[in-house]
């Protein structure tokens, strides 16, 4: 596989106005404070150098899933601030994306100046990848830089569509990632994998899983995911567990690929649930197939963590993305803990991919135990599975 293309391609930077497409996607807490900011720090890498070099940095970027209007508490001027000590310079922040602030701030810009401009998401025409929408996006550039891996498998604006009006290459996040996980997909290290999934994003992850089962020797499934592959095999009350009904197609896709090809889709036997999340509310452990009317499933069973750490500690490489249970809340953090524990003593190679699951780590003081941490989550899965990622179409 070529390399992909890099800043050093776009030539002469003084005073050429580069876009940015970075991952800044970082978890903040009620007081709209920066929990995590290694995300920041590798996208700072990137901003830096082209600042550096005296261009005019535009930088983009979504936080959370607003769905195309402004919501309360996904704002990025906290990220500017954090990306602005990650740089060693001031980052400006801008708080629309296309209107006359973002204009304002983009025209005060000096060779070597950056903006973040506000959370792209808020936009309607991002996630649709709306043509109309990218060219507004790409207007103020003479180049595109994307260097947002966690984004790599959408189709967005931001993403895809200002890479159709700009001359486009990586940046160094993206460079980076590429080069190692494609070399870990295509030297043959997955064939007898343990691969451990959760998180919530059940839709986006599922495909990748079908295709990983076709190699592993076992999935683990944990959260959200687990929850619809429940669902997908039938016979299993889930009370008012989350579960993406829109998903169960690509779920039953999973169950036949494992069976086919002989992996093993260890799913949780029991979880810890509750009737909700006031301070009063009773949690208890449950069956993973007979969760109570009315009681959610918020993370895996200590028999269920036990199955996973027997897993994890006999595999020679395993892969991890997304946490099995809602950590951010400790009662239900013990399951991640627990594959985060076990992770941190397996004797093979260890691959962690998704913000949620690094923050946690990082959290549990594990991080430097693994071997590789990744800043992309599905988009890891992806790239292991031999998946097209849409942003990187083109920049080979």
């Amino acid at each position: 596989m070529s390399a992909l293309r890099g800043i050093a391609d776009l030539g002469a930077l003084e005073k050429l106005p580069v876009i940015v497409r970075a991952d800044l996607n970082v978890p903040i807490d009620e007081d709209g404070a920066v929990i995590d900011d290694a995300r920041i720090i590798a996208a700072g890498a990137t901003v830096k150098a082209l600042m550096d070099a005296g261009a005019y940095v535009i930088v983009l970027a979504h936080l959370g899933r607003p769905g195309g209007q402004p919501v309360m508490g996904t704002t990025l001027l906290p990220v500017a601030e954090r990306l602005s000590r990650a740089v060693g310079a001031l980052v400006a922040h801008a708080p629309d994306v296309v209107g006359p602030l973002a204009k304002a701030a983009i025209l005060n810009l000096r060779p070597g100046d950056a903006v973040l401009l506000g959370n792209v998401r808020f936009e309607a025409g991002e996630e649709a990848d709306d043509d109309a929408f990218a060219a507004r996006l790409a207007a103020p550039g003479r180049a595109f830089v994307f260097d947002a891996f966690g984004a790599a498998h959408r189709r967005h604006a931001s993403t895809v569509g200002i890479a159709r009006h700009l001359p486009t290459c990586a940046g160094f996040v993206v460079q980076h990632e590429v080069a190692a996980l494609e070399s870990l997909r295509d030297s043959g290290a997955l064939d007898g994998a343990v691969v451990v999934a959760g998180g919530a994003k059940a839709a986006e992850k599922l495909p990748a899983l079908a295709r990983l089962a076709e190699r592993a020797q076992a999935i683990l499934v944990g959260g959200v995911v687990a929850h619809v592959l429940l669902a997908a095999t039938g016979e299993a009350e889930l009370g008012a567990s989350i579960v993406d009904r829109s998903a169960l197609d690509a779920a039953r896709e999973v169950v036949a690929v494992a069976a086919r090809s002989g992996c093993d889709l260890v799913l949780p036997t029991d979880v810890i649930a509750t009737d909700g999340l006031t301070t009063d509310a009773r949690i208890r452990v449950e069956g993973a197939r007979t969760v109570p009317e009315g009681a959610i499933a918020l993370d895996i069973g200590p028999e269920t963590r036990a199955a996973f750490a027997e897993r994890i500690a006999t595999a020679g490489i395993v892969v991890w993305d997304g946490p099995p249970g809602a950590f951010e809340m400790e009662p239900f953090a013990e399951g991640t803990r627990a594959v985060a524990t076990a992770m941190a003593s397996a004797s093979g190679t260890t691959v962690v991919g998704g913000g949620d699951t690094g923050s946690a780590l990082r959290g549990f003081g594990l991080a430097g135990e693994m071997e590789y941490l990744s800043t992309g989550g599905a988009a890891l899965l992806h790239l292991l599975a031999g998946l097209p990622l849409p942003a990187l179409e083109g920049l080979r």
